[in-house]
């Protein structure tokens, strides 16, 4: 009895359960045919209940920016620099007249009003509704006061100088350095604290950590230095035919760095169009022939050999390599360490040996850091200096500069000081090396490898300036490096006519590179607010299509590039990424090849060259 009454009492609530959720389903869809909301409104309604949009998100622009921190050169000119850009986007659930909000946004937009009526009427819980919005473009839509449209920020990264220094400085994504300086300070650069351990380069003067709130790095580049220097070389490439080339300028008593070029180089605001050896460079891989440096590393061997109260024979009656024997060589060339390791903070050498010292022989291949290292050290009074980059550390928190500690630079004298002051005197008064207005001794070095089985001729041509001739306080290392013995340019035979040599480019940059020795620093304390023209370039560049360049550059990639005319090896590096099987008939450069130069690749597994000798 008592169960039966108990059952009867579920029956009814379920009963009374029932009818009450079928009057709230009648009423809701009632309210929502009232409303005459779509699917997406419904969706809308949804998700914002469930928490999956978040209805208490505000513009960024009115929070503090936290940006990766700036990279100057020595005048605090911007070489790398974070900006603010934003992703404006609408909750459609949340507005009340969508034609109204299409029409105030248009005018900050400057979009077509229908167009934007159109976005909003897609079925999505969140709507993007423009890009790259600038901070003044923000502060409008602010201003309209719409309830549902929200904007949000987004770092991108600059780099006002482009291709200069490109290597050098690196590149980053999503917020990380992933390689040159903006990876090696990137502790520094991405806002955080850091410790001295972080740096150990930097003095901190006590203070226990920096970066509080952001930190901007400053190097010892020399912007206009390194305009200068890349466009010399560069010119010189295409006069010469040469494939790449290097070029170092450096205080050869401190190590402090102002140039350091690589090229083909690269333009970090483009990093993903660079293939894998643009991105590292070659100033750091062993490249260039010892031969290079043979005539100046005898002629320093025979001054150090001879002592100080003896002078070194003249060329017309000195005995061959001034008679030193290969012992007593590989003895010099191990004191001098041309050829070892460079010790440098700047990037790593892999698989080296820091202790290593290669043998003085033709066949050795050494990088133009040790080709400036290593001459550095004969004109400086016989110090091996180590070469750095890193200048300061701004902390903007502290509104201070903290210095680079001095100390801590890695020197190792190479030989007494008075024999080193005696080998300067001595190789700077040589009549054959040098002019008046500063020291020039230039080299050229032919070499022959082997690859898949053909012999690989090349040439290298190399220059080493220093400044004042007296006392040096800057020196110049450049290199280039031909892809065979003769480039077929035409203009390469005019060259020694127009002085356009390696040593007549050296004496071209002696004025250039005095200049940058004597002027003085004049430059604020710290660094100033960030150039306002730098951000105007920044946003005249947003406006451009980049993921269209990115299209255009993968198509063009698809194709068949033109190898014609060019030696086998350099043809085989340009085709190299498009995992092609090559067949190659005959020697010599490259004079038709099969598909054709401009043919997609979509369905090509292959490609056929043909090679002949011009001579």
């Amino acid at each position: 009895m008592i169960q039966t009454v108990r059952q009867k009492k579920r029956r009814k609530k379920r009963i009374v359960l029932v009818g009450l959720l079928t009057v709230l389903l009648v009423a809701a869809g009632l309210t929502l045919h009232r409303l005459s909301l779509s699917l997406q409104d419904i969706s809308n309604i949804i998700q914002l209940a469930a928490g999956k949009i978040s209805a208490s998100e505000k513009t960024v622009s009115s929070l503090p920016p936290s940006l990766r921190g700036t990279i100057y050169d020595r005048q605090y000119n911007e070489l790398s620099v974070s900006y603010q850009l934003f992703t404006l986007y609408v909750h459609p659930v949340e507005l009340t007249d969508r034609n109204k909000v299409a029409r105030n946004l248009a005018s900050v937009l400057d979009k077509d009003s229908e167009m934007l009526v159109d976005k909003l009427k897609k079925i999505q819980p969140v709507i993007e509704l423009a890009d790259d919005l600038d901070e003044q473009q923000v502060a409008d839509v602010e201003a309209l006061n719409l309830t549902g449209v929200y904007c949000k920020a987004r770092e991108e990264r600059y780099y006002p100088a482009h291709a200069a220094a490109g290597f050098l400085l690196g590149y980053t994504s999503k917020g990380t350095g992933l390689a040159g300086s903006e990876a090696l300070y990137d502790t520094v650069l991405r806002p955080g604290q850091f410790r001295k351990d972080d740096l150990p380069e930097i003095n901190f003067e006590g203070v226990e950590s920096l970066g509080a709130q952001t930190s901007d790095v400053v190097l010892t580049l020399d912007l206009e230095l390194q305009k200068e220097i890349e466009h010399a070389l560069e010119q010189y490439r295409k006069v010469s035919g040469a494939e790449k080339g290097t070029a170092l300028v450096m205080d050869p008593t401190s190590g402090k760095i102002l140039a350091m070029v690589s090229q083909p180089g690269f333009d970090p605001n483009y990093f993903w169009k660079a293939d894998e050896q643009k991105l590292q460079g070659q100033v750091f891989y062993k490249e260039y022939s010892t031969k290079l440096v043979q005539s100046i590393f005898l002629t320093a061997a025979a001054i150090y050999d001879s002592g100080i109260k003896e002078n070194v024979l003249p060329a017309t009656i000195r005995a061959p390599e001034y008679g030193l024997t290969a012992s007593k060589r590989e003895q010099y060339w191990e004191r001098f360490g041309l050829a070892k390791t460079v010790n440098s903070q700047i990037f790593a050498q892999k698989g080296d040996d820091p202790a290593s010292v290669l043998p003085v022989t033709a066949s050795n291949k050494i990088s133009g850091a040790q080709l400036a290292v290593g001459l550095s050290s004969l004109v400086n009074g016989g110090i091996r200096v180590s070469p750095y980059i890193l200048d300061s550390i701004y902390d903007h928190a502290r509104a201070k500069l903290f210095h680079r500690d001095k100390a801590l630079t890695h020197q190792e004298r190479i030989m007494d000081p008075a024999s080193g002051v005696h080998l300067r005197m001595e190789m700077m008064s040589q009549p054959h090396l040098g002019s008046s207005k500063g020291f020039v001794y230039s080299n050229k070095a032919v070499g022959v490898s082997l690859e898949n089985g053909s012999s690989i001729y090349s040439m290298q041509e190399f220059v080493f300036a220093a400044v004042p001739r007296k006392r040096p306080k800057i020196v110049l290392v450049m290199a280039v490096d031909h892809d065979g013995l003769l480039p077929l340019s035409p203009k390469m035979y005019r060259r020694k006519r127009n002085n356009e040599t390696m040593a007549g480019l050296g004496r071209k940059l002696l004025p250039r590179l005095a200049a940058a020795c004597s002027a003085e620093e004049s430059k604020a304390a710290v660094p100033l607010a960030k150039s306002d023209e730098n951000y105007r370039r920044f946003l005249i560049s947003r406006r451009l299509d980049v993921s269209s360049q990115k299209h255009q550059y993968a198509a063009q990639e698809a194709a068949m590039p033109d190898v014609t005319g060019l030696s086998l090896r350099k043809g085989l590096r340009k085709i190299d990424s498009l995992n092609l099987e090559v067949t190659i008939s005959g020697s010599g450069r490259i004079v038709s090849q099969e598909p054709a130069a401009g043919t997609p690749l979509v369905d090509a597994g292959s490609c056929r060259l043909v090679l002949k000798s011009r001579i």
